[in-house]
């Protein structure tokens, strides 16, 4: 069993190329939800020309070279994604290649799906749930996740709008890294997943606040904290409404909500909270100790991550 601090580095995404919201379909034919979200903060979105085990391969690489480690260090990799459109994405051929080209081939593949646009918390519960268990040193997670032709881009009840995008990092207990992981706490509400958001929005919305609300009491019972102890709250990227929601809720002040990339790249799914982490730590400087929350939600499954600047 360890018992020490566990380590988030080499933080690393790839995004498709940008594209305006008003060029999809759905959204051509629907002017008054186009002229919404746009009043919301949203601007572009993404599109990806990689296949999802491709685009986490583009993120991975930059993470292992960040991290400066040899692919052989790693012990497993955690692969999160709800792209499930081709059967070609989740064969065994797929992920083989994925993790030949880079190079960690001793890396035990995990593979994460249910939680959606959660998927990083549960990925990072695994990574460091693997290292307190002393199966594991290194743990590579990703999130991927690229929308079919055939799909809608809409979030429903029409609170984003999709982008292809992967973010990846590194889980450790050897190598010091930009981010101690303080907890993980998740909640899942299977009556919450069968609410149409379309028909039953006020239900959805109040199901969503519920959700949420529960997972932060995980926080705070678990790591006696209190939104004035956080530099910075990151979720994913709903529209401004949404978010400012979240962040009322809460109780966190709306400067300690990060919302640059709402315009830039929309709802990147489970990426939202590595990349939004990554362009926040460049533009601003955290200073050791301050504390970072990533915070999760999916359509029936909540998650939040407390992080520790180095």
């Amino acid at each position: 069993m360890y018992s020490g601090p566990i380590y988030l580095q080499g933080l690393a995404y790839t995004l498709g190329d940008a594209h305006d919201i008003g060029e999809l379909e759905e959204l051509r034919t629907d002017p008054d939800t186009l002229e919404m979200l746009r009043e919301l903060g949203l601007k572009s979105y993404r599109k990806h020309a990689s296949t999802p085990a491709e685009m986490a391969g583009l993120a991975l690489r930059q993470t292992l070279d960040f991290a400066g480690l040899d692919g052989q260090a790693i012990d497993a990799l955690i692969y999160a994604t709800t792209s499930f459109w081709d059967s070609e994405f989740y064969r065994r051929g797929e992920i083989s290649r994925l993790l030949s080209r880079l190079g960690v081939s001793q890396a035990y593949p995990l593979g994460l799906f249910f939680s959606e646009c959660a998927n990083l918390q549960t990925a990072l519960r695994v990574a460091t749930s693997l290292i307190r268990a002393g199966e594991c040193k290194r743990v590579l997670v990703v999130t991927t996740d690229k929308t079919a032709e055939s799909e809608t881009r809409l979030v429903p009840p029409s609170i984003s709008v999709k982008s292809d995008a992967a973010a990846s990092c590194l889980v450790s207990a050897e190598v010091p890294g930009d981010f101690e992981v303080v907890f993980t706490g998740q909640h899942f509400n299977a009556e919450a997943g069968k609410i149409d958001p379309h028909r039953q929005v006020i239900y959805y919305m109040q199901s969503m606040i519920e959700g949420l609300s529960i997972t932060w009491e995980k926080v705070k019972v678990f790591t006696d904290v209190k939104p004035e102890d956080f530099r910075q709250l990151i979720s994913n990227n709903y529209n401004l409404s949404v978010i400012r929601t979240i962040c009322e809720l809460l109780q966190f002040e709306p400067g300690q909500l990060y919302t640059k990339n709402i315009a830039r790249l929309a709802h990147a799914i489970a990426a939202d909270n590595l990349v939004n982490l990554l362009d926040y730590s460049k533009e601003e400087t955290i200073n050791a100790g301050e504390l970072i929350m990533l915070l999760g939600t999916g359509p029936a499954m909540w998650g939040a991550t407390v992080l520790r600047k180095c």
